[in-house]
């Protein structure tokens, strides 16, 4: 089994912290059962980071932004001289945070795979504190929370939180597969969540910027202040806000995209800056130079109505890139050139089982064939 070091390093991290799931686990576990390199990264990680490094990283992180943290770390780690502990031990903090999905790339694999987050949680709407504290909150109900004198007001499948005094710290709300919601920030923007994404935000903005940050995908309605700008932060990029309506897709640091409905964005990418107009969005591929192209609102934002449209151009790897969120299972396709050539013309509906959208690929395409493994992982043919 392979994996990208990173993918590594953050799933130790959370081992020794305590948070790594046991499916996490088991997939770490198979990592360095057969990878002797990924066994000594894991072993040194464990006997170097002690309680010295993780006491100084929280000092640090009460002194400045986790965004700033983040930007320095990026830096750092680049640098060969670099005391590797005292980023570890930051790191590990970060994490609690949800933070460390902006700093590292998804792990790849010889075959397509198409698989759920290994930070998602698949199935329960949840809210983490920046100490750490899970709460489970209830899908499409009007319920009001109270904890460490915030309240948190659910209505319907809308969050908004009321806080009297300084709250320090970042919040992650993470939205389950098959399932999207929405929340209001302290600013009064709105955020439209899709499935399986998650959002970082802080209760209130006092500084001279507003930062969030999002994996996944969001339509984002931004409530002007020209006094304070407004910075969506995304793995492997940033998006500067200038009050306006707009669309990120960005699951992963691989590819993101950013669709401008109305007003104006301006698109960080390494050392490239994009001014983006209503009607146009930008796409970011790791290793390519960001480009711009015609944003069709009809077909990008068609998930706010929990469908999605695919024209005649559509690759399985495109519908299939969708089922994982919205029904939580895996999709493995199969090498082959006829599979990579296959177009389709096909609508989802987050409505319809996956069954229907199998039965519609085999109408449109009497060669499709498919078979289940344990219910959860689908085998393209």
């Amino acid at each position: 089994m392979e994996a990208q070091p990173d993918s590594i390093y953050i799933l130790t991290l959370k081992e020794i912290e305590g948070t790594i799931s046991p499916q996490e686990q088991e997939y770490l576990y198979g990592i360095i059962a057969d990878n002797e390199e990924a066994f000594k990264r894991w072993q040194s990680l464990h006997q170097q980071l002690g309680p010295e490094h993780l006491q100084a990283a929280r000092e640090s992180m009460q002194r400045h932004s986790p965004w700033d943290i983040i930007t320095v770390v990026k830096r750092q780690r680049r640098n060969a001289t670099i005391q590797k502990l005292s980023v570890a031990a930051i790191l590990l903090l970060l994490i609690s945070s949800g933070l460390y999905i902006f700093l590292i790339k998804e792990p790849q694999t010889a075959i397509p795979v198409i698989e759920t987050s290994l930070l998602i949680n698949e199935k329960q709407l949840q809210l983490t504190t920046p100490d750490g504290k899970i709460l489970n909150l209830p899908y499409n109900s009007d319920t009001i929370l109270q904890t460490d004198g915030v309240t948190f007001n659910l209505t319907g499948n809308v969050l908004h939180f009321v806080t009297q005094k300084q709250q320090p710290g970042l919040y992650t709300l993470n939205v389950p597969y098959g399932k999207d919601y929405s929340m209001i920030l302290a600013d009064g923007s709105k955020v439209r969540l899709n499935a399986g994404t998650m959002i970082t935000f802080p209760l209130q903005f006092p500084g001279k910027k507003r930062e969030i940050g999002i994996k996944g995908e969001a339509f984002l309605e931004i409530a002007q202040n020209a006094s304070q700008a407004f910075i969506v932060h995304l793995p492997g990029s940033s998006t500067e806000v200038l009050g306006t309506s707009f669309n990120v897709s960005a699951y992963n640091s691989n590819l993101v995209q950013v669709g401008l409905v109305e007003g104006s964005v301006r698109f960080h990418y390494g050392t490239t800056v994009i001014l983006l107009t209503p009607g146009k969005q930008v796409i970011a591929a790791a290793g390519k130079r960001p480009y711009t192209q015609p944003f069709d609102k009809e077909t990008e934002l068609s998930w706010l109505q929990g469908v999605y449209r695919f024209d005649s151009n559509a690759s399985l790897l495109d519908v299939f890139g969708i089922a994982p969120r919205w029904y939580g299972i895996t999709v493995q396709l199969g090498d082959t050139a006829a599979l990579k050539q296959k177009r389709f013309k096909i609508t989802l509906d987050r409505k319809q089982p996956l069954d229907s959208l199998l039965k519609n690929l085999q109408t449109l395409d009497h060669t499709f064939k498919y078979n289940f493994e344990d219910k959860k992982t689908l085998y393209i043919q």
